[in-house]
């Protein structure tokens, strides 16, 4: 292998708002931040874009902490919302105990009962994760499309997943107290 492919590797498309069009060739990086095709409307790229990209150079290893995270933080910039009158503390929804184990989604569930996690593993390794709630919660293990639910061991306000490389998991989380 020549040093083109393992950079070519180590520019996942991870530090950029998403484009993901990463070349290399020995010394020469290229980021393609427009497509341009002209079929089947020649117009079809037309107009003002505006791009975010950067370069993240680091002397470690590949890993979830040193490359995906700063992705995110990059793609995916926090939104702040005001909280009631009744909120105190500052209790999280949740933490994660492994920094491999990324958690790409939280949304309402599809019956509106709860509240969906989708995590994955980001570092290509089998591993455990002890996820802590702020909250107490009844687990369930789904499938993507909130189905065939089974249920996950909650000790206190936390479980323990194991991941294989790269899984993706669906949890639907149900407030304990509600149906």
């Amino acid at each position: 292998m020549d040093g083109g492919w393992r950079l070519r590797k180590c520019l996942h498309p991870y530090p950029n708002d998403c484009k993901y069009g990463i070349s290399v060739d020995h010394t020469d990086m290229r980021l393609s931040l427009l497509k341009a095709g002209t079929h089947p409307d020649p117009r079809g790229d037309a107009g003002t874009y505006f791009f975010t990209y950067s370069l993240l150079p680091h002397n470690s290893p590949f890993s979830a902490a040193s490359v995906v995270r700063p992705g995110y933080e990059l793609n995916v910039p926090v939104v702040a919302r005001p909280a009631s009158a009744r909120a105190t503390g500052k209790q999280s929804l949740l933490t994660i105990g492994n920094p491999a184990v990324i958690v790409e989604s939280v949304k309402r569930a599809e019956d509106g009962n709860g509240f969906v996690l989708r995590l994955y593993e980001a570092e290509g390794n089998r591993c455990t994760a002890k996820i802590r709630f702020g909250l107490p919660v009844t687990v369930q293990q789904t499938n993507m499309l909130e189905e065939k639910a089974g249920p996950v061991r909650t000790t206190g306000n936390a479980c323990k997943l194991v991941f294989r490389p790269f899984e993706i998991k669906t949890l639907r989380c149900r407030p304990r107290g509600t149906r």
